[in-house]
């Protein structure tokens, strides 16, 4: 009783002992890739950390999924789906350093890992927002134009002239001209993918 954390989205920590499974999983964390040579019990506490964050997000729970993908990174800090998560959950936190860091490192390994086009494109996104919140206009501008150039313009037209995080930004003409070439993109694919 009376443990406290930073690291908490609610301030308290709770100590136990780690399971065998999990005691075993730790000590093999740098040996460990995400989907290849995981034991199946790796594979699965992975798995449900980012179920139950991305769960919290969906809820608004930041501060749950920013634990939850922390967990997720501190088991496997090559997994990009849990760095973009994370990177999610701290812009939502209005931690824009961590997000520009969190979302940077999943960029990176998604180069080197191929990683899907919506998937990259939500990564870029989710970096301009972050880099919207710290002032960083023309670095928002450019991971804008990144995102919708990794193939982002159909799930992403609408959401660039609601989004909070993008508002600081909003009346550049830069910005409009991104929101321009998003809807344009869409709609061309759109006619051609019925």
């Amino acid at each position: 009783e009376g443990c406290r954390s930073a690291a908490s989205s609610d301030g308290r920590i709770v100590l136990r002992m780690a399971t065998d499974a999990e005691a075993q999983g730790l000590s093999k964390k740098k040996s460990l890739s995400a989907g290849r040579g995981q034991p199946a019990s790796a594979a699965r506490s992975i798995q449900g950390w980012l179920e139950v964050g991305q769960a919290s997000l969906h809820r608004g729970d930041y501060g749950g999924a920013r634990d939850q993908f922390r967990l997720a990174v501190a088991y496997d800090d090559s997994n990009a789906v849990a760095l973009l998560g994370l990177g999610v959950a701290q812009t939502k936190l209005k931690d824009a350093q961590g997000a520009v860091e969190s979302l940077g490192r999943a960029i990176d390994l998604s180069k080197s890992s191929r990683a899907p086009a919506a998937l990259v494109a939500q990564m870029y996104y989710n970096l301009a927002c972050a880099e919207s919140q710290m002032g960083q206009r023309r670095e928002a501008l450019a991971s804008l134009r990144e995102a919708i150039a990794a193939g982002g313009s159909i799930q992403l037209a609408d959401e660039l002239e609601t989004d909070p995080d993008l508002i600081p930004i909003r009346s550049d003409p830069e910005f409009r001209r991104i929101v321009s070439d998003a809807k344009l993109a869409r709609n061309k694919q759109q006619r051609y993918d019925p």
